[in-house]
């Protein structure tokens, strides 16, 4: 059985006393390397041998790019693997429909790779299944209400699993299989790690960002009804606070309309929410009923504290495990309390901004510790 593991207490009273620069020495920061890519020449095949003998790389990972390129959370997760990757010396293949979208090796199938060559393959999304001979681990951060017997079927026929620390999921899956579970991996990230800001904007707002779950009007929508219905309450309380201009609102166009704190499309770099968040000055983190239900985060949590704004958030169990009363929270069963509630932390950050700049850097300190993506990528390559 899998262990689970449980987060050490970190009082307020034992927080470090460091500056911005100290905090950020514990992490490591560099440039993303660019992987060269070639088109896929009709009749030339690189020797692997060839490609691999150049390559310093302790080894490869291959990720499974399940919407193949769409602006979707996995596109975002995938941007900021190859920064995790790059920082612990494992090269990262991205690949569509077995075939690799990326390197020198564009277009060959991952079958004709040696396993030997390659760690695992990731996959990210339950519309996934093993297809190849290599190692394939699913991680754990879909709830399991997302899940139809086809996905079932999906995720049961994978090698083994990451946990994004959902004791409920976890154990939901290992009562339906005995396969092996590898590390833990959240929805998480690296870099950029940005400085705290709070007093730096003397009118601050709540970041928000609804893509996918909120564009009911791309042709192209995705999501169960099951899905669109866990963010009823959600979208009835960005509307509350939009209506007082309390809020920042990102995503496609055609979702956001009728709201006129609309600022844009971001782009899925991997980073560029991020400058936002931190522009915003506060990040509205809303988990969705099914989220809360079997307490996992998304990639919210992260992005803010990445960022280094207060947090806003409901009450999801994972939130209150991991992060205590370093985050602001809401009751958001029902509307007029959770805007009201929104309204006191506001003011909570203007009348005391170095309690809040303390909680701040106390969940970025539990942040550093369990969950930068190259240190969980780390622990998982070196059990797999």
């Amino acid at each position: 059985m899998f262990a689970r593991k449980t987060r050490p207490t970190i009082p307020m009273t034992h927080l470090p006393n460091h500056s911005q620069e100290q905090e950020k020495s514990q992490i490591k920061t560099v440039e993303t390397k660019s992987f060269i890519s070639f088109p896929w020449k009709l009749g030339f095949t690189m020797p692997l041998h060839s490609f691999f003998n150049k390559q310093s790389y302790s080894g490869y990972i291959a990720v499974i790019d399940p919407f193949h390129g769409r602006k979707t959370a996995e596109l975002e997760f995938i941007k900021r693997l190859e920064t995790a990757c790059y920082k612990i010396n494992v090269g990262l293949f991205i690949v569509y429909g077995d075939r690799i979208q990326n390197t020198e090796l564009k277009g060959m199938s991952l079958q004709d790779l040696d396993s030997t060559e390659l760690l695992f393959v990731l996959a990210l999304h339950y519309n996934t299944m093993k297809t190849t001979r290599h190692k394939t681990l699913m991680v754990l951060w879909n709830p399991l209400e997302f899940h139809t017997e086809k996905a079932w079927k999906n995720v049961l026929s994978m090698d083994g699993f990451l946990s994004a620390y959902s004791d409920i999921i976890d154990e939901e899956v290992q009562r339906r299989t005995s396969n092996p579970f590898y590390g833990h991996l959240t929805t998480t990230l690296s870099d950029p790690i940005l400085d705290i800001t709070l007093l730096d904007n003397p009118k601050p707002t709540c970041f928000y960002v609804g893509n996918n779950w909120e564009n009911q009007k791309n042709p192209n929508f995705i999501f169960s009804e099951i899905i669109t219905n866990n963010r009823v309450k959600v979208l009835e309380l960005v509307r509350r606070l939009n209506d007082e201009k309390l809020v920042s609102i990102y995503g496609p166009k055609d979702a956001w309309t009728d709201y006129s704190c609309y600022v844009g499309e971001l782009e899925y770099d991997g980073k560029s929410i991020i400058h936002e968040i931190h522009k915003c000055g506060i990040c509205l983190v809303l988990s969705s009923d099914a989220h809360i239900k079997d307490e996992v985060c998304s990639n919210r949590l992260f992005e803010g504290l990445a960022a280094g704004v207060p947090i806003i958030t409901d009450e999801n169990p994972f939130m209150r495990k991991w992060f205590g009363n370093c985050l602001f929270y809401i009751d958001n069963t029902c509307i007029e309390t959770a805007y009201q509630q929104i309204q006191q932390h506001l003011e909570f950050f203007k009348s005391n901004p170095e309690e809040t700049i303390n909680k701040i850097r106390l969940s970025r300190y539990i942040f550093f510790q369990h969950f930068l993506l190259d240190k969980q990528l780390q622990n998982i390559v070196s059990k797999v």
